[in-house]
């Protein structure tokens, strides 16, 4: 028994330490199990982590100005950028608001010191300027295949506003347009379609109320001189020959164009002092019903959105009269045009191909829709299918009419694009007041623009 008690007592230590043994095993593998799984997280956590920096590491940033625009078009642009960056992890858009102002002294001074973004968005009228300085790079040079692919989306005069010396250098959103005639429809019935329709039409108006029958824009600013050239335009003028190399202003249809502001001033048909009158504040005398009728540009309806002394009169949109007998040595160009929020590449980005994947979203239905007329109010669009929206209609019922019956831009032309221009159009603002004013007449004020301007261009040619 004392055996057989002490096997027992033997087998229950056995028993106890196999026990043991096995608590020890399951303890070990309990903490080998946590070391693993511990080792494993911080493994995944650490891949993670360096996938993450990776990503950003690889992500490209693109700088991008935007000069001017109005309020809707930031915000249609913000919301773009932020679904764009959303999207694209590999390309992200830093978008700046610019001011239009200065916006060629910054772009310059940027170009000079290397400090330029990958993007500007800015106007037509100079590229030019951009192009002789070496500011931007030709898109159809950078990927021939993707700008081609653009093309048909695009109004075809449009399209070709953005095009410089056989090259395309910008992919336009929209276009301001010149020159139209703005009138109130309760005092003008059938729109005059002539120069001498135009002046038998105001002097109908006059003193048959306390109304100005034409309010005419002659300060010096650009604008003014834009609406100007866009008559001048119609009347076959033009700054240079064909060849470039000679300024041609003072040219007879460019004459007799600055002499129907004279004939309409100094027959009383106009607001009294037109050098203190912009284009701004041409367009507030209408919509404030002060006046009838009045020289506009496309943008008439983002102004009308802004002015808070509308009365909100019925108004028409239509070109501006033209010269029954068009005296310029030149074709007769519908209308001109330009560009002022066009994507251009520059020939600083160090990240032309993620700059040009954005372009090429810059140019799709998906980023210019804002265009058609809602957000967006008061632009001309450049896409063929924001012509097709109903919501366009709404804004500029006139000028769909028109584009519908091809009309709208049959003839058109771009505005005046060239090196030089800009220190030009400055003599011929100058110009348009001293006539107006009484103090030269118009075939001395315009040979004398010529003469300046012909050795800025000398100057830019060299």
């Amino acid at each position: 028994m004392e055996q057989n008690g002490l096997m027992k007592s033997k087998s229950l230590r056995s028993e106890s330490l196999f026990e043991g043994q096995k608590h020890e095993d399951f303890e070990f593998a309990s903490f080998f199990r946590i070391l693993i799984n511990r080792y494993y997280k911080s493994l995944l956590i650490a891949l993670l982590i360096c996938f993450i920096s990776v990503n950003f590491a690889t992500a490209v940033e693109i700088k991008v100005w935007r000069f001017g625009g109005i309020l809707a078009e930031h915000n249609w642009e913000k919301k773009k950028i932020t679904e764009w960056n959303k999207q694209n992890s590999d390309v992200q858009i830093a978008w700046s608001n610019q001011d239009w102002a200065t916006k060629r002294e910054k772009v310059i001074s940027a170009f000079k010191s290397g400090q330029l973004p990958d993007i500007l968005v800015m106007d037509g009228p100079s590229i030019p300027d951009f192009v002789r300085l070496g500011v931007i790079r030709a898109l159809d040079d950078v990927d021939r295949n993707m700008v081609s692919s653009w093309k048909n989306r695009f109004v075809p005069e449009i399209w070709d506003t953005t095009k410089y010396k056989g090259k395309f250098y910008a992919i336009p959103t929209y276009v301001d347009v010149t020159t139209f005639l703005t009138y109130n429809k309760a005092f003008v019935k059938t729109p005059p379609t002539t120069w001498q329709e135009l002046k038998d039409v105001a002097k109908n108006l006059k003193g048959k109320s306390n109304k100005i029958p034409m309010v005419i824009a002659a300060t010096k600013g650009t604008n003014d001189v834009n609406l100007w050239e866009g008559i001048a335009y119609a009347n076959g003028c033009r700054w240079l020959n064909e060849k470039g190399d000679k300024v041609v202003i003072n040219d007879r249809g460019c004459v007799d164009a600055l002499q129907l502001y004279k004939d309409l001033v100094t027959g009383g048909l106009t607001e009294d002092n037109p050098q203190e009158i912009d284009y701004y504040k041409a367009i507030v005398l209408l919509l404030e019903e002060s006046a009838i009728m009045s020289q506009s540009m496309s943008w008439l309806k983002a102004i009308d959105s802004e002015v808070k002394g509308s009365k909100n009169p019925d108004y028409g949109l239509t070109v501006f009269p033209k010269n029954a007998n068009p005296t310029g040595s030149y074709p007769s160009a519908n209308v001109i045009m330009a560009p002022t929020s066009a994507g251009m590449l520059t020939s600083q980005s160090k990240n032309v191909k993620a700059a040009m994947k954005f372009l090429n979203y810059f140019a799709s239905q998906e980023f210019q829709a804002g265009w058609d007329g809602d957000p967006i109010p008061g632009r001309v669009p450049a896409t063929k299918e924001n012509w097709a929206s109903p919501d366009v209609s709404k804004v500029y019922p006139d000028l769909v009419k028109l584009y519908n019956k091809g009309t709208l831009f049959n003839g058109a032309v771009p505005m005046p694009a060239f090196p030089g221009l800009v220190q030009m159009e400055t003599y011929m603002g100058e110009a348009l007041q001293s006539v107006v004013m009484g103090q030269q007449d118009v075939q001395s004020a315009l040979d004398r623009v010529a003469a300046k301007s012909q050795r800025v261009l000398k100057k830019v040619s060299k």
